[in-house]
C-alpha cells in the first residue's frame, strides 16, 4: 500500500541547476522507501533526462508535464498520485532530518486540510535576508493557519486537491488563493514548523523583479486585497507597494531573527539593507503598472490574454 506521493517538478533543471534537483531526487527516494513513491513532473522533457531516468531511476515515475505552468503541473501530479497524501517538494529544496515525518503526522492529526512547512534560502546572511523577502508570509514560525504557504514544501490529503484545486490562471503561482480558498472552506494549510526544508538561494535581479510585480498583479487580481484601492492612483501607488513591503520585513525580521539563524548585532543591519534590496522590486512595481492586466468582464483578470479566475478572498495576504 503507498500512503503518501512526493512530487518533485522539474523546472530546476530549465534553470540549469541539475546538481540540486538529482540531490533533491535521491534524498526523497530514500524518504519513500517503504511506504510511499516519488513522482517526477517533467516539464524538462528533454530525451536524455528521460532515459537517465528510465535507466538510474526504475522506482521514480515520470509524469509527462512538458510546457505546462508551474501550478498545472502539481495538479496534474496530483491527480496522478497512488498515495493518499501528496507532498510537494521541488526540485531546488533540500528536505531537512525528519521534514517528512513532521508533515504526515500532521496531516494524519488532522487530515481534512494541508499542511506547509518552513522554507528558508541556503544558510548565510544573504540568505537570511531573502528569505525574509521572499518567504516572509512563513513568519512568524509558530503552529498556525496559513493564508499562503509555500508550494516547494508543502503536502495534503489527495482527495482535498481533487475537491479543491489549485486556481488555473497565468500568475506566476496561485498558493495565496488556494490557502485562502481552503481556510473559507474551514479546512485551512497549517504552518508545521519543524517540517524544514532549504531551497537554492535565488538569482536577485529575477527574483526581485518577478516579486515586485507578482506584488502589483496579486492586488489587480484579488478585489478583496486592502491594496486592491491603492491602484487607483495608478502608477503613483508604486511607493506604497515599496513602502509596505519594507514594513513586513522588518516586522517579520523582529519575530523571526533566531529562525533565521541571524546573530543579535545582524539585526539592525538587515533592518537597514531591506529598503535599499526592496529597490530592486520597485523596478517590478513600476513595470506591473505600465504591463497592467485588464478585467476581463467575469471577475477575473486577464494577463496576455489568458484569465485568471479567483474564489472570492475574504482574508488578507
Amino acid at each position: 500500500m503507498i500512503e503518501f506521493t512526493i512530487v518533485i517538478e522539474s523546472f530546476t533543471l530549465t534553470e540549469g541547476h541539475a546538481s540540486r534537483f538529482f540531490l533533491t531526487l535521491n534524498a526523497a527516494r530514500r524518504l519513500a522507501a517503504d511506504r510511499g513513491e516519488v513522482v517526477v513532473a517533467d516539464v524538462f522533457g528533454a530525451q536524455d533526462f528521460q532515459a537517465l531516468l528510465a535507466r538510474d531511476y526504475p522506482d521514480v515515475r515520470r509524469l509527462d508535464v512538458v510546457d505546462v505552468k508551474y501550478d498545472q503541473a502539481k495538479a496534474a501530479a496530483a491527480k496522478a498520485a497512488r498515495g493518499d497524501y501528496v507532498v510537494f517538494l521541488d526540485g531546488d529544496c533540500e528536505p531537512q532530518p525528519h521534514w517528512l515525518d513532521h508533515l504526515l503526522a500532521e496531516l494524519r492529526r488532522e487530515p481534512t486540510g494541508g499542511v506547509a512547512g518552513f522554507t528558508r534560502y541556503d544558510p548565510g546572511f544573504y540568505g537570511s535576508l531573502m528569505s525574509v523577502m521572499d518567504f516572509g508570509f512563513l513568519f512568524p514560525v509558530r503552529r498556525r493557519p496559513l493564508l499562503c504557504y509555500a508550494s516547494n514544501n508543502c503536502g495534503f490529503p489527495r482527495q482535498v486537491l481533487l475537491d479543491v484545486p489549485v486556481p488555473t490562471g497565468a500568475l506566476r503561482c496561485l498558493c495565496h488563493f488556494h490557502a485562502c480558498t481552503l481556510l473559507r472552506r474551514g479546512t485551512p494549510v497549517r504552518l508545521v514548523p519543524e517540517a524544514r526544508a532549504v531551497h537554492e538561494t535565488a538569482a536577485f535581479w529575477p527574483e526581485r523583479t518577478r516579486q515586485g510585480y507578482d506584488r502589483v498583479a496579486a492586488a489587480m487580481v484579488d478585489r478583496a486585497l486592502p491594496e486592491h484601492t491603492w491602484l487607483k492612483a495608478g502608477i503613483l501607488a508604486a511607493p506604497l507597494f515599496y513602502l509596505r513591503e519594507v514594513w513586513l520585513d522588518w516586522r517579520r525580521t523582529l519575530w523571526g531573527w533566531r529562525d533565521l539563524e541571524l546573530r543579535w548585532w545582524q539585526v539592525p543591519v538587515a533592518l537597514g539593507l531591506y529598503p535599499v534590496l526592496r529597490l530592486a522590486d520597485l523596478i517590478g512595481i513600476a513595470r506591473a503598472f505600465v504591463v497592467a492586466p485588464a478585467d476581463d468582464g467575469w471577475g477575473g483578470t486577464t494577463f496576455g490574454g489568458k484569465a485568471v479566475h479567483t474564489p472570492d478572498v475574504t482574508v488578507r495576504h
